[in-house]
């Protein structure tokens, strides 16, 4: 959805790397925020960047309807998250309206079951 990859850099299997030495997927990490090398990677590993990238779709598609519904833009988010900074007196209604937008499954899988949490503080620290 939305044209996002995960991409593993020249992905392979090496038979001496993982667990023991029992053989593992390995890829090239590049960029500032790597130390350049190669990296192993499991099934557990790619299933939950895969479930990252689909949250972060999803929670794509809340922000860009209540932006347009509300006009309000999130200041901050992470692949399972959106942070809002609205005055104090229309925070709880604009969790709530967040909460309801959670809750409905996007059109690129409309039987997904989706459920959001929500949460009001003064800062980042306080919401989680």
């Amino acid at each position: 959805p939305g044209g996002f990859r995960v991409k593993y850099t020249n992905l392979r299997w090496d038979s001496k790397a993982g667990y023991k030495g029992r053989g593992s997927y390995v890829f090239d990490r590049r960029g500032p925020q790597w130390k350049d090398g190669v990296d192993s990677i499991g099934a557990p590993g790619v299933l939950g960047n895969m479930s990252q990238a689909l949250a972060r779709a999803v929670l794509e598609d809340v922000a860009t309807r209540v932006t347009g519904a509300r006009g309000h833009v999130h200041v901050l988010s992470v692949y399972d998250g959106l942070l809002y900074c609205v005055p104090e007196i229309e925070a709880q209604d604009l969790k709530t309206a967040l909460l309801r937008e959670m809750s409905v499954a996007p059109t690129w899988w409309s039987a997904l079951p989706i459920k959001g949490e929500g949460a009001v503080g003064q800062n980042y620290g306080e919401l989680k």
